[in-house]
């Protein structure tokens, strides 16, 4: 019967979360089901010309070694910005939701000596699948990331089998050079010995993966985190999951009166018929509480806006959703 193992492999899914719960850590809490949470989407940093054209040729060149039969696909990401992925749009969202829960967030932590000791230590791996938390992978010498419950293991394995909902099947790992990480895909069967690692991590070392960390720094820095003051936003695009929205600790500072009347907002517009959700819709609703709710739809494309200002009329907040689109060229409406 397949149902027990389910369960095992769903029981440190629903352990971890109650841990994070239970902790209360800032920001965990009212973001777990709001309606303005990124995690829904992929958060992808926008490259220049120059900038892009560096992270080509770097996937490009793992992808092209070895005759292209060793690196099938990659994804790059800058921190936890995905800048490139060769994969179908669900086949990378959902490798985006398992590496943003454990193989970025330890690859990140691991770039700081003192939050790796905090972040990395003490965790044991799931007994029949595998590592679903940061804790539960460490950054080895080579780059790679790798089992932390492998203890002093001379060669742990450094990947994981990965099935994806277009139905490929392939072997995961996940090489880290300071702010940049990559997940290579590799064939399903390929084994993760030493003379395989050996044989990436020279290929990802001719590429100066830290210069072109130090290029995507500086242009996520030119964002500033895509805060904008007085509001709290998400833009997603439905054609490519592109999502872009207010940090996770300026969306902790809403009233939770504001992000219950946004998701019932949304659970009402996802429960019209299909013709219905791909129309252009514009909708404004204003709370109990004196806060409004803003939801723009058009072309695949949605924007929500949580306005908490008090006294404002509905011409004011038309205004100000509007200034907000003309400022954002990714929100362009027109």
């Amino acid at each position: 019967m397949r149902l027990p193992k389910r369960r095992r492999l769903l029981e440190p899914l629903v352990a971890d979360l109650g841990v994070r719960l239970a902790a209360g850590k800032q920001g965990d809490l009212p973001v777990q089901a709001s309606a303005l949470s990124s995690r829904e989407g992929l958060p992808i940093l926008p490259l220049d010309r120059p900038v892009f054209l560096n992270v080509q040729f770097a996937v490009n060149a793992l992808v092209t070694s070895s005759g292209g039969q060793l690196v099938r696909q990659a994804l790059l990401f800058h921190e936890n910005f995905l800048c490139w992925s060769g994969l179908t749009v669900d086949d990378t969202h959902a490798l985006y939701r398992y590496a943003a829960r454990c193989l970025l967030p330890a690859a990140l932590a691991a770039a700081s000596v003192k939050r790796a000791k905090a972040a990395l230590g003490g965790a044991s791996a799931a007994p029949d699948g595998p590592p679903f938390r940061a804790g539960e992978w460490r950054l080895a010498a080579d780059g790679f990331l790798e089992p932390a419950a492998a203890g002093d293991e001379a060669q742990p394995s450094a990947s994981v089998r990965v099935h994806l909902p277009s139905g490929a099947h392939f072997c995961l790992c996940a090489l880290a050079r300071e702010s940049v990480t990559l997940l290579l895909l590799l064939p399903e069967q390929s084994l993760m010995d030493k003379p395989l690692r050996a044989q990436l991590a020279a290929v990802a070392g001719e590429l100066r993966l830290p210069r072109l960390g130090k290029m995507l720094l500086a242009t996520a820095a030119s964002l500033n985190r895509w805060h904008v003051p007085g509001y709290r936003y998400m833009y997603l695009d439905g054609a490519t999951l592109a999502v872009r929205g207010s940090p996770e600790s300026k969306l902790a500072t809403l009233a939770p009166e504001s992000l219950a009347a946004l998701s019932q907002l949304r659970a009402h517009l996802e429960a019209q018929p299909g013709e219905a959700k791909v129309q252009e819709h514009e909708v404004c609703i204003r709370t109990m509480h004196d806060a409004w709710v803003v939801m723009r739809r058009s072309r695949g494309r949605a924007l929500y806006i949580i306005l908490e200002r008090a006294g404002d009329t509905l011409l004011e907040v038309n205004d100000a959703s509007d200034r907000f689109c003309q400022a954002s060229a990714i929100l362009d409406w027109e």
